[in-house]
């Protein structure tokens, strides 16, 4: 059974293990260029988790899926932007756009206006999930991106998220004993990130925000270009 829950800042580790399980393709869809794994390190190091809102899908202690919500600058414009990678052992489940609903009501119960999604022309899966929630996607320099439009938070709204928090502590109190008991192994991953060919590109996605220098900046101080599944 996997858990999605909220990050807390204290388990970046476990966002920098699952990006570096992503082979280079994978990475290249997620960041819009080639990664190492020093970079990887450094974007992780890098993150502001004072205004990024990570959900993420455990199994067991392992992250295999994760969905960033990062607000842009300046702070009252109240837009964001979300970034999505999945490990190919867990696509095809619908995870990538519950992680992407979860953040999308998170964004709602903070009053974000818009929440950007940007994706190479060559991520189609990305592509489905953006339009389930935007409709429509835009070209724009090279890439597609979906501008999605939150509602407005509601009592309702609130109590979900409420709900989902709990229901996650709940799975969370009750999963590890019985992983232990039955003895249950990880699945082993297998993207091999020192193999490129013969794989199917695990389901990932970034954003790139507006204004364009809002963001961190990736290898080499170039700035980040997001978007892909």
């Amino acid at each position: 059974m996997l858990v999605v829950r909220k990050l807390m800042a204290r388990e970046s580790k476990s966002l920098e293990r699952h990006l570096l399980r992503l082979s280079a393709e994978d990475r290249r869809l997620r960041f819009g260029y080639a990664t190492s794994a020093p970079a990887i390190a450094a974007y992780v190091k890098a993150m502001d988790w004072g205004k990024t809102w990570a959900i993420g899908a455990f199994s067991g202690t392992r992250l295999c899926g994760i969905v960033e919500l990062t607000r842009c600058d300046p702070w009252w414009a109240m837009k964001a932007e979300l970034s999505v990678s999945v490990e190919k052992h867990y696509q095809n489940r619908g995870l990538g756009t519950r992680l992407v609903a979860e953040a999308l009501l998170i964004a709602r119960n903070r009053g974000f206006q818009t929440v950007y999604l940007l994706c190479l022309p060559e991520n189609r899966p990305i592509q489905r999930i953006a339009r389930k929630f935007a409709g429509q996607l835009t070209a724009v320099e090279g890439e597609l991106e979906a501008r999605i439009r939150p509602a407005q938070p509601t009592p309702l709204s609130v109590m979900m998220e409420l709900f989902n928090d709990n229901r996650a502590i709940l799975q969370c109190v009750l999963e590890p004993p019985k992983r232990r008991r039955s003895g249950q192994r990880e699945p082993a991953n297998r993207a091999d990130p020192k193999r490129g060919s013969g794989r199917q590109p695990a389901t990932t996605a970034s954003t790139r925000p507006r204004p364009a220098a809002w963001r961190s900046r990736g290898a080499g101080g170039k700035p980040r270009r997001q978007f892909p599944a």
